[in-house]
């Protein structure tokens, strides 16, 4: 049992709040517009490393891509059948959304995700960020989990409202992403599953 309240509960994005794919929107912009899908994916692996710290847009993405693969559709058309696409696939890991909606205005609710410039705007669009009272994401902070300065961003947040290290839980499903948390004075919470989610939060005392 421990002594010190939870005031604040922070959950990563991807396969813990949501189940993501983009595999399925690549193969629809290829079929629809006539390119390669193949070149399509070598091209995005090679933008990814920058496109998770934010150092291009959307536009930028599909910009270069327009022109490295001599696509037709406007850059506007690209970016809109993507986000259709990525959004009819993306779905919330059953549960969670119901106990983040169960926490609001009793809790401080953020979000603490790696993202790439393209999934966060879908992300955007599907209404995820919405449930949290603020988001911490790589491609504004510019740097990835387990980098300590994203952690530092988010307690400086939690500062502001008022909520010290220790009176946060953070749930990643990545052991190396709660490390930092930890060493910070965080609690943290391994996310295998729902059911195991829920459990450690009555461990710590959050009330659901």
């Amino acid at each position: 049992m421990f002594d010190m309240v939870i005031r604040a509960v922070v959950f990563d994005i991807g396969d813990v709040v949501l189940v993501e794919h983009g595999w399925e929107a690549r193969k629809v912009l290829a079929d629809k517009f006539g390119f390669s899908e193949e070149e399509f994916g070598k091209f995005a692996k090679s933008r990814l490393k920058d496109s998770y710290v934010g150092k291009f847009s959307a536009e930028d993405f599909f910009g270069e891509l327009k022109e490295l693969l001599k696509i037709e559709a406007s850059v506007e058309e690209l970016i809109r059948t993507w986000i259709d696409v990525r959004k009819e696939s993306t779905r919330f890991v059953e549960g969670v959304d119901e106990v983040v909606k169960a926490l609001k205005g009793n809790y401080v609710l953020a979000s603490l995700t790696d993202t790439t410039v393209l999934n966060d705007v879908v992300r955007k669009e599907f209404g995820v960020y919405d449930l949290f009272d603020f988001n911490v994401t790589s491609p504004v902070v510019g740097f990835r989990k387990p980098d300590r300065e994203t952690y530092e961003e988010l307690l400086g947040k939690m500062k502001e409202k008022g909520v010290a290290a220790d009176e946060v839980v953070f749930i990643d499903d990545e052991v190396e992403n709660l490390e930092p948390a930890m060493e910070l004075g965080m609690k943290t919470i391994l996310f295998e599953g729902f059911e195991g989610m829920e459990r450690g939060l009555l461990e710590l005392g959050v009330e659901i």
